[in-house]
């Protein structure tokens, strides 16, 4: 159970499953120093017949695995159960981020969806239900077969006027009394939600709705790419149409101009639907949308209605119609800060942009 060694940290502990052969276990210790918001992740050899310490302190020997940008050393392919009920949502978040539960215990289900997406569903008995929502993109995740759209996951994220998204339905997210923090940086974006368990749903929905890709239609990509900054006359260069998207991708990550670039509405309204399709689709991978839900439902109701509710992108056929474009109201709300935050610093003359 959850325990407080002083008035300052809380850990909680969770087992983890050696082979029957090996003579000892391992126990993972989540510790949340609430005085300065640190967290990590500490591992612990322990002998099976051994006492394990009933107080937390951790010793020299133990070994810290930050949860932002670590490996879990091998952890993820292991069996894991709970010895905690969720006090805070520290290790909802952990669980979430990191992805290491891959086998399902005593009412907890992990399971890769038929959408794309991971979920990772807790039973538990409690008025509350929590959920965390994490999506990560961006330069810093790209590799040979994962490329970063961050400026795409942004304008999902913060939105225009016209459409559904995450930051514009906080305040219905309010009116439910739900406890709401969304923590986003360039490359990743975390939402939290602690809320009366018969508001799950219509929590699941709402969000769901904000960052689902198919929803998300291919004009609004074409909105979010004439949003960002870059110097248009480097574009101006004989670029076959089908390949655009790629050398543009290109230039935003490899040549120090940032994750941002400005397409004019004329350029932008020659592509075609499947063009701006088959991008979403390539340079983002649905292994990046992790979803943790710790309700009193069953895992099975969740898994079911998450996989209705997040839809991920799909290919488009050659012969799909012209994008449907338009001018107007800015993608970034008219916010100078929304600018800031979601792609960097602002390039010279961005004004010109609304």
């Amino acid at each position: 159970n959850s325990k407080f060694t002083n008035n300052w940290t809380e850990y909680m502990h969770m087992s983890i499953e050696k082979k029957k052969e090996e003579n000892w276990g391992m126990i993972i210790i989540l510790i949340r120093n609430i005085s300065n918001g640190n967290k990590g992740i500490y591992v612990r050899k322990v002998l099976k017949n051994s006492v394990i310490e009933k107080d937390g302190r951790l010793s020299k020997g133990d070994q810290l695995i930050s949860i932002n940008g670590i490996s879990l050393i091998g952890v993820q392919e292991r069996k894991a159960g709970f010895f905690s009920k969720f006090r805070n949502m520290s290790m909802l978040t952990a669980l979430c981020e990191k992805k290491f539960i891959h086998a399902p215990f005593q009412n907890t289900d992990f399971s890769e969806l038929k959408n794309g997406a991971k979920l990772l569903s807790i039973k538990q008995k409690s008025d509350l239900a929590r959920v965390v929502i994490s999506i990560n993109a961006g330069s810093r995740f790209e590799g040979e077969t994962e490329k970063g759209i961050c400026h795409v996951i942004r304008h999902m994220i913060f939105g225009s006027n016209r459409f559904n998204t995450v930051i514009s339905n906080t305040r219905s997210l309010f009116q439910i009394g739900a406890d709401v923090a969304v923590e986003c940086t360039r490359d990743s974006f975390v939402l939290k939600a602690t809320f009366a368990n018969q508001y799950l749903f219509y929590v699941l929905d709402l969000i769901g709705s904000a960052i689902s890709y198919p929803k998300f239609q291919y004009h609004e990509v074409a909105q979010a790419l004439r949003s960002c900054l870059i110097d248009y006359g480097n574009l101006k260069s004989n670029l076959v149409i089908e390949n655009t998207l790629d050398e543009l991708h290109s230039k935003i990550f490899r040549n120090g101009y940032g994750n941002s670039l400005f397409l004019a509405p004329d350029f932008v309204s020659n592509m075609r639907e499947y063009n701006l399709a088959n991008y979403v689709t390539k340079y983002f991978t649905s292994d990046r949308l992790a979803v943790a839900v710790s309700s009193d439902l069953s895992p099975h109701f969740v898994e079911e209605y998450v996989n209705e509710t997040f839809i991920l992108p799909k290919l488009v056929h050659r012969d799909a119609s012209i994008i449907k474009t338009y001018s107007g109201e800015s993608v970034i709300l008219h916010d100078f800060r929304y600018c800031h935050t979601a792609f960097g610093y602002p390039a010279a003359g961005y004004l010109h942009v609304f």
